[in-house]
Parts: C-alpha cells; sequence; structure tokens
C-alpha cells in the first residue's frame, strides 16, 4: 500500500544502494515524484496523496518494486508462484486437480473485483473487494492494479504462443480497474511491461520463500498435508 511504500521512502530507501540491482544505479535520480523528491511517480513531495493511505501504491517500476521487497526481507513472485497463489488447483469430481479461472470460481463476478470503470477511473483500497480471495486466501488478485513478477514476460509461455519484442519485458498479472476484457483478467492471463515504466494502474505484492521462513521450535516439524492444503504438527505417540 501505499502507507507501507512511505516507510521505504522516508527510511532513505532510494539512497540505499545495496537494495537496488547496481545495472540501475545511473537511473536512481530520475526514480522521482511530481515535485521531484524520491518516490512513486504520482506522489508530491514524498508523500503519497491524502486518503490513500490503503490504495495499492502505484506509479513504481519494477526495479522500484523489487528494492521493496528487498528492504521488508522478501522479493517479487515469479510467475508461476501469482498463477499458484490465485488459481491453487481445486479437486474436481472426477478427482483430478483444476486451476480455478478466477481466484473466487470459474465465472467473473464483477462484485469480487475492480475492472473496467470508465466514469471513475482510478485504485480503491486493498480491502475493498471483499469475498474476493482465492482458496489460500490471498485477496485482491484480480483487478484494481496489475502486478510485477519477478519473471520475463512470456517465459513460461509456449515458444509458438510467445510475442517478440524488442526490447525486454517483465510479466504482470491480474489486470486493473483500466482492464476491459474478462479474459484478461483471469489467473492465467500475463500481459508484459517495460521494466522501467511508472504506469498508475501497475503496483505489486511480495512474496517469501518457505526456506526463507523461521518456524519456532514447536513448528519446526510441520509438514504439508496436500489432501487438507495446509500444513500439519505431527501427533506424539503417547508412552507405553
Amino acid at each position: 500500500t501505499n502507507r507501507e511504500f512511505q516507510a521505504f521512502v522516508d527510511a532513505g530507501g532510494y539512497e540505499q544502494m545495496p537494495l537496488w540491482d547496481e545495472s540501475i544505479w545511473a537511473a536512481l535520480l530520475e526514480f522521482v515524484d511530481s515535485t521531484g523528491q524520491p518516490g512513486p511517480a504520482g506522489w508530491r513531495d514524498g508523500c503519497y496523496p491524502a486518503e490513500r493511505g490503503d490504495h495499492p501504491v502505484v506509479g513504481v517500476s519494477w526495479y522500484e518494486a523489487s528494492a521493496y521487497a528487498r528492504w521488508v526481507g522478501k522479493r517479487l513472485p515469479s510467475g508461476p508462484e501469482w498463477v499458484k497463489a490465485a488459481s491453487w488447483p481445486v479437486a474436481t469430481p472426477g478427482g483430478k486437480p483444476c486451476q480455478r479461472r478466477f481466484p473466487w470460481g470459474e465465472t467473473m463476478e464483477r462484485d469480487k473485483t475492480r475492472l473496467w470503470h470508465v466514469e471513475e477511473l482510478g485504485t480503491v483500497p486493498v480491502d475493498a473487494t471483499p469475498g474476493s480471495s482465492s482458496v489460500g486466501g490471498v485477496e485482491q488478485l484480480i483487478g484494481n492494479v496489475w502486478e510485477w513478477t519477478s519473471s520475463p514476460y512470456a517465459a513460461w509461455d509456449p515458444a509458438a504462443a510467445r510475442l517478440d519484442s524488442d526490447v525486454p519485458l517483465k510479466g504482470i498479472r491480474g489486470g486493473s480497474f483500466a482492464t476491459y476484457f474478462d479474459s484478461q483478467a483471469t489467473c492465467q492471463f500475463q500481459s508484459g511491461e517495460w521494466p522501467l515504466a511508472r504506469r498508475d494502474n501497475i503496483g505489486f505484492r511480495c512474496a517469501i520463500s518457505l526456506c526463507d521462513i523461521a518456524f519456532p521450535e514447536s513448528e519446526s516439524s510441520l509438514s504439508w498435508d496436500s489432501d487438507e492444503s495446509s500444513w500439519r504438527q505431527p501427533v506424539e505417540e503417547a508412552s507405553a
């Protein structure tokens, strides 16, 4: 959100060089807001617009999103990770796992997302679409803003389905408030954007690998139950 990204700006995140890809160091002075201060493109005087603290931060390039993720000890999700979070395979009557078309089910439900708002373009708060959660409990993956991923655009698509580009693009997922077609706002659809782009309809979310999580000792023996889609604590056998 804007409020979370504000903490990164206030902490001097734009001056902490280890957070940034070395290839972009020369361009850091160009990542400024509308008043020339370090920050997202739509901000003023290093601050987000009033009353938008709980809106997704936009106007940030792929490099800014990556730097923030490093700052909080996380990273951007890969394309496959994003798809898995959104379309977590669910059991079918035949027993074969199937990916959902949308996080909540197989059909578009406009009240659960924010797409194609011509009369009122712009973002809404990140909790403004109740019922949008995926099977894993991840909210607002579809609509409001596109989301940067760590994967190159089309990296996971079959060669015959890839679109050639003169510049390397990064994958974005989920659609935004300006997306019109339902087919471009599914769990599986991917678009691409220049990593230096700072658009008002692209934001991001962070991910963390399970191997990077430090569980308390009492939880260190948790195991994944694929049938229940949850972590299970082993049952201790009573002594004789």
